[in-house]
């Protein structure tokens, strides 16, 4: 159990972009991590709001910043939290096990494919949304969906957080639940993935072939 692992649990029982505040809260008192005397529910709302002044929903990178804050404010070490949330992930994961998890599931594996290969890229990731008719040329345009990436660093290398931003955001604008395009973008994950893994493996050979050529110029 990592703070990595922690956060995917907690982000499949909350609806939407990252995690719940309530979804959080009543879990880490489930397993007393929020035990009312070295963490109170004070603390926690505090410490919480520090990180989400509305309560909004956190990202990886704040959930981490709020179980680092609650870890020193408490004096306890950040294993002690992950071995008492270990006693309550299979209860949730148990809740979990449906449609719509499954579907969180392989989309975030598909993406994971995709960096793995170094193919995490805005093209490929605009190409996928356009397979799975979220991109549909009329309600949202290609450029609309690239537009939604114009802050990443890298625009060959987005990471996972900021793709779940742009579905969430299409969602949003559609009125849909993020839900509805992560099953969809699931659903045409193999397919995409296998087009896209092909397309990298053309373009090594070619890259391949054409050094080779050059070398054998000099």
């Amino acid at each position: 159990m990592n703070l990595e692992e922690m956060y995917t649990v907690l982000r499949g029982a909350s609806r939407g972009q990252g995690v719940e505040f309530d979804v959080v809260m009543k879990w880490f008192e489930a397993c007393s991590i929020i035990d009312g005397r070295f963490i109170t529910q004070e603390l926690f709302v505090h410490s919480y709001e520090r990180l989400a002044p509305n309560r909004e929903h956190l990202t990886m990178v704040k959930f981490i910043q709020l179980v680092g804050i609650l870890s020193r404010e408490s004096r306890r070490d950040v294993r002690v939290l992950l071995n008492r949330f270990e006693s309550v992930k299979p209860v949730i994961i148990r809740k979990l096990i449906s449609p719509i998890w499954i579907s969180f599931c392989v989309m975030e594996e598909a993406f994971r494919k995709l960096e793995r290969k170094n193919q995490n890229s805005v093209d490929n990731l605009v190409q996928w949304m356009k397979d799975s008719k979220i991109v549909d040329g009329a309600k949202v345009t290609e450029e609309k969906a690239r537009h939604l990436f114009d802050d990443v660093k890298d625009a060959s290398n987005v990471e996972l957080a900021k793709f779940q931003e742009a579905i969430g955001k299409l969602a949003n604008e559609q009125k849909k639940s993020i839900e509805d395009f992560s099953k969809t973008l699931a659903a045409e994950a193999p397919k995409f993935l296998e087009a896209a893994m092909a397309a990298a493996t053309a373009a090594a050979a070619a890259a391949a072939s054409t050094f080779k050529e050059a070398l054998s110029k000099k």
